[in-house]
């Protein structure tokens, strides 16, 4: 009889140690299922993005390939009046920027064809650019473009609120080689790159970063040298402060007064001042300029690309990289 006992009382033991273990997997480890709806839902933007508490980790599990929602498509025929497209001029040619792709008209095909891609930087280079910065989830995009001699250039773009970050800087395409280069300058890093102007001599970015609820000037506008990579920013006087939906006593919110043409911010007719930037040492600018800009720019992005499919393929197989949670103030 008390054999019986015992036996009903480890049996009722072990039934109760599988529940708690069921329920405190459930919750450290929450795994997306269902339809696709689930899952589009789970890697949406920030106002759908399920919020993960400081410390924790939450991943979004992939459903098999056939199950997956489809991403947007490109257009089939993308043209200067498509929706979000940018025309850039290099020369006396035209191109359009569409999402991260290129496109050039071709007068025998009598349409605009993709002829390269702007990279998008891979979550796994975070640490190496932004070793400090806090992250939960990860996600860059191709922001403003703009014509220069021989190249079409574009800026990085990222929201930075609400637990997502990501990285900052430039890119272009070469049209006479079709090469690709990044530039990971100090003074971009940290800021979305709004409207960028190029020319033989300079890269001017007006840079920003754009949090929950309201939006800051970040570095200011930013003027790199091409012949000394140095950066210099101008900053404006009134404030940091652009918009903002819950402004602290006192502040002056810049709105339109940020947004000048970028000719009059480095004549000093906007009254911006000059200020120091973030740059690189004096030992890393000589290092790039002995290497030659271009190259050095053509070479990082190549490095850019190996390490973000390295880092794909060493990630486990049920994890959308894209959309990958992060522990607060850590990196990949």
């Amino acid at each position: 009889m008390k054999r019986l006992i015992v036996i009903k009382v480890v049996g009722l033991a072990v039934i109760i140690a599988i529940v708690i273990y069921s329920l405190y997997k459930s919750v450290v480890s929450p795994q997306v299922s269902g339809d696709a709806s689930n899952v589009a839902s789970a890697v949406s933007g920030p106002d759908n993005q399920p919020h993960a508490e400081a410390g924790k980790v939450l991943v979004v599990g992939m459903l098999p390939e056939s199950e997956r929602p489809p991403y947007p498509q490109v257009e089939a025929e993308i043209t200067a009046q498509t929706n979000g497209a940018t025309e850039v001029k290099v020369g006396t040619s035209s191109f359009l920027v569409y999402g991260t792709g290129v496109y050039a008209y071709s007068a025998g095909e009598g349409k605009w064809s993709n002829i390269a891609e702007f990279p998008i930087p891979d979550e796994a280079l975070f640490k190496k650019y932004r070793p400090k910065a806090e992250i939960w989830t990860y996600g860059t995009e191709i922001g403003l473009s703009t014509g220069a001699p021989g190249k079409v250039w574009a800026g990085y773009k990222f929201y930075n609120g609400e637990g997502f970050n990501g990285i900052g800087g430039a890119v272009f395409y070469d049209v006479a080689t079709g090469e690709i280069g990044v530039l990971r300058h100090p003074a971009l890093l940290d800021c979305s790159a709004g409207t960028i102007a190029v020319s033989g001599e300079s890269l001017v970015v007006r840079t920003s970063r754009q949090g929950e609820g309201g939006s800051s000037v970040c570095n200011g506008v930013v003027a790199i040298d091409f012949k000394t990579l140095k950066a210099v920013s101008y900053m404006p006087v009134e404030s940091k402060v652009i918009t903002d939906n819950d402004p602290a006593p006192g502040d002056k919110l810049l709105g339109d007064k940020y947004n000048v043409p970028l000719d009059k911010v480095l004549s000093g007719e906007a009254g911006f001042e000059k200020k120091d930037a973030p740059n690189w040492s004096d030992d890393e600018r000589e290092k790039i300029l002995s290497e030659g800009l271009d190259k050095y720019m053509v070479r990082t992005a190549r490095e850019e690309a190996e390490t973000g499919a390295a880092a794909k393929a060493a990630r486990p197989k049920d994890i959308h990289s894209g959309h990958m949670w992060i522990p607060k103030g850590k990196n990949p």
